[in-house]
């Protein structure tokens, strides 16, 4: 008897502790949290998360009260869902499994096509994907090569910097280069680049009357800088894109058919282990009822 009143005391000192320390354990959840709503709490740690070094204390005091608000909104709206939502609305878990086995697989199919998919494309081969396809690069804007300077009314020496700019020596074309990296607000000189018209209009001042064409020099000003302009080439909207002006298109039209390839052997290749391995069984359904 004494050897069983001595358990139970042993037994209930346990027990005691356990709600003690249960107690305790609650009591400094509670002190954890500084909003309740419902069910729902906010943690201080969620707060002490938030970016809150290098301003005010005023600043933080706003963005505190702020996400404290939101997230009671937040909660709110969730409890009127919940309330006035049916369980069939509520039941998520196809749409989490179907969104869970999308990422999975795009996370694989990443990961494989950095591994595997081969990038590099020789010239030859964008080459002959244009002369296959000449219809798939017809200019839906005009291009043009050409060769840019603008340059505020206030600098120097405007007279002769418009004769070097017409000039096709080589040496006023290097004093004019030289020229723009010291006085020129914009300046382009890659003469064998195509670029869009409207791209290049967006430098052009708006209230000026002008013409692109070929073979064109031109020198406009408004009231702000003038703008020297050589047009050396010009294709119009309709014309089939030069080869140059697709390559990189091209290339990436190029990748884009590997990768899809890639992804679609992957697949097919999984497939046809699965079948011969005898992972895949069918059952026939109609034949059963019919037997």
């Amino acid at each position: 008897m004494k050897q069983l009143i001595g358990v139970a005391i042993i037994l209930l000192s346990l027990v005691s502790c356990e709600l003690d320390f249960f107690a305790k354990q609650e009591e400094d959840d509670k002190q954890d949290v500084v909003v309740e709503l419902g069910e729902y709490q906010l943690k201080l740690k969620e707060i002490e998360n938030l970016t809150l070094t290098g301003i005010t204390k005023e600043d933080s005091l706003t963005i505190v009260n702020n996400f404290i608000e939101n997230w009671i909104k937040e909660k709110l709206v969730l409890q009127k869902a919940e309330l006035n939502l049916d369980q069939n609305q509520q039941d998520f878990k196809k749409q989490l499994e179907d969104y869970r086995t999308t990422l999975l697989i795009y996370t694989y199919e990443k990961e494989l096509i950095k591994q595997k998919l081969d990038t590099f494309v020789a010239e030859d081969e964008i080459k002959a994907y244009y002369d296959k396809n000449p219809e798939n690069f017809k200019l839906i804007n005009d291009i043009v090569k050409v060769k840019f300077m603008k340059v505020p009314l206030k600098a120097p020496k405007i007279k002769r910097v418009k004769k070097n700019f017409a000039s096709n020596e080589e040496k006023d074309q290097q004093e004019v280069k030289e020229y723009a990296h010291q006085y020129a607000e914009k300046f382009y000189f890659n003469e064998e680049e195509w670029i869009e018209v409207n791209d290049l209009k967006k430098e052009l001042p708006l209230s000026v009357n002008y013409q692109i064409a070929a073979n064109n020099n031109m020198v406009l000003e408004d009231s702000l800088a003038y703008y020297f302009l050589k047009i050396n080439d010009h294709i119009k909207s309709g014309d089939v894109a030069p080869l140059a002006f697709e390559t990189n298109n091209i290339r990436n039209i190029i990748i884009n058919k590997r990768k899809l390839n890639l992804l679609k052997k992957l697949k097919h290749d999984l497939y046809q282990q699965a079948i011969n391995s005898n992972k895949v069984k069918f059952y026939n359904k109609q034949e059963d009822k019919q037997e």
